[in-house]
């Protein structure tokens, strides 16, 4: 009995040390017409950490206690996103805004087939 609350506190404390040394850091995703993004992976660099958005663009990110966290965003069709927050900053709801990449093409190339050209031979008799 004695070695069954010896383990239960044990891990009540190495548990408890833990769990209050990882940070909540919530947030949500949009891009810049205030659109969210659902389904959007954010990676906390330093731990390796990722999270995924929901349908309403909202993330929430356990993270180890450190005095920095980056995070990067890449999805297609928008500009990477890569931001560091500090811990000395008041660490409040996160909002990560996307740029679209610009859909301007820079060089346009055309290619047309020649146009076929059928001569007929002219036979004098």
């Amino acid at each position: 009995m004695y070695n069954k609350q010896a383990f239960i506190l044990f891990f009540f404390i190495m548990t408890s040390n833990y769990l209050l040394g990882q940070k909540k850091i919530i947030g949500i995703v949009k891009d810049d017409d205030n659109i969210v993004l659902s389904e959007v992976v954010i990676k906390e660099l330093v731990s390796n950490t990722e999270a995924i958005t929901n349908e309403n663009g909202d993330f929430h990110i356990l993270v180890p206690e450190q005095k920095a966290y980056t995070f990067e965003i890449y999805i297609p069709g928008y500009i990477f996103f890569s931001k560091t927050i500090s811990t000395i900053d008041s660490i409040n709801r996160q909002v990560f805004v996307l740029e679209k990449e610009s859909t301007l093409l820079n060089e346009v190339l055309i290619v047309s087939k020649p146009k076929s050209i059928n001569k007929k031979a002219r036979l004098s008799s």
